[in-house]
């Protein structure tokens, strides 16, 4: 790849040097492919913190549960409707985060 970074500052065109060079290819295929399992990785992580805060709200608002304001926010958004139920299961036995 050196190779053709060298090239291209000689003065030759970038285009003709990319086309039909399969390490180019290789390397594209395997960025995509991160690419995609990061988005897929981060799609469920971000739709399970979305949940959490909504649990949260739904608990601290609609049941008027006494929870720490930001504390309990903070683990339902890192840990989602689990986190969530686990600061109930807390509070349940009186044991305050």
């Amino acid at each position: 790849m050196t190779w053709v970074l060298l090239q291209a500052q000689a003065g030759e065109n970038a285009q003709d040097l990319l086309v039909g060079n399969w390490q180019f290819l290789i390397v594209g295929l395997v960025l995509l492919a991160a690419g995609i399992l990061v988005f897929m990785f981060l799609k469920k992580a971000i739709v399970n913190s979305i949940l959490g805060i909504i649990v949260w709200g739904i608990a601290v608002y609609g049941f008027n549960t006494q929870l720490a304001f930001w504390p309990s926010l903070l683990i339902s958004a890192l840990f989602g409707p689990a986190g969530i139920g686990a600061i109930l299961i807390l509070r349940f036995f009186n044991i305050q985060i």
